[in-house]
């Protein structure tokens, strides 16, 4: 059963915040670890001259980030619980279903090369720039909303590792069916944070990162309880 939730942005922001009290150090330096790894394999593509094996070669290393999403999402949830947190959390995923982080990893993909789509045939002389970007404006809106609805399918990898990944997409398309505008307004509430962070040399985006990933932890969580206390009432 769906079940709205009733806490609001600022309260999840606000837990959010009391957990990153003493942690925002592991949080940032994670995120740089991943980051690093990532701009690492970006430029060994970049010298790839082929642009068919470089596409493939940047297939695999995008579903392969995948597992890293999972580690982080587990470190993640180890903050909103209030479990000890540590850098090395970001590689757990390659140790806990490296299988299943892959495939969901994967609807990502597919769904961002079919976004890409009007950018190779522009690319190729099919289209002209302005049939790309309308094109591209159309297909954004199915992407988003997909991204939304498995907004929580990582930190469900973590909770239900038994589970298939049908099984996991599923319960994050039920779990977030009521829920989009809180989801939206979450995520629209760091705008003005980031804003900030990219005219003031980018630093400060460390800490609003590390900020948003917490707050996106703490809307599972209580969107899991939400979910418990629904079934059991």
């Amino acid at each position: 059963m769906a079940n709205s939730l009733d806490i609001t942005t600022s309260k999840l922001k606000g837990v959010a915040r009391e957990r990153l009290l003493g942690n925002y150090g592991q949080i940032i330096a994670a995120s740089i670890v991943v980051n690093v790894i990532y701009f690492f394999c970006m430029l060994a593509i970049m010298l790839i001259t082929n642009i068919y094996i470089a596409l493939i070669t940047e297939i695999i290393i995008d579903l392969l980030f995948g597992v890293f999403k999972s580690g982080k999402s587990y470190m993640l949830m180890n903050l909103a619980y209030g479990q000890p947190v540590n850098v090395s959390d970001v590689f757990i995923g390659f140790k806990q279903n490296p299988d299943k982080a892959i495939m969901i990893q994967l609807i990502y993909t597919i769904a961002i090369l079919i976004l890409q789509i009007p950018q190779f045939m522009n690319a190729f002389g099919i289209i002209g720039a302005s049939e790309m970007l309308i094109a591209t404006l159309i297909l954004l809106i199915p992407y988003i909303i997909l991204s939304i609805s498995l907004s929580q399918v990582f930190f469900l990898l973590q909770d239900y590792p038994d589970n298939t990944v049908r099984q996991l997409v599923r319960k994050s398309l039920s779990m977030m069916r009521h829920n989009y505008f809180k989801f939206i307004k979450l995520v629209l509430s760091f705008i003005p944070m980031m804003l900030i962070g990219f005219i003031t040399f980018f630093v400060p985006l460390l800490w609003v990162n590390a900020y948003y990933d917490a707050s996106r932890a703490m809307f599972y969580k209580e969107l899991i309880s939400s979910k418990d206390k629904a079934v059991n009432a």
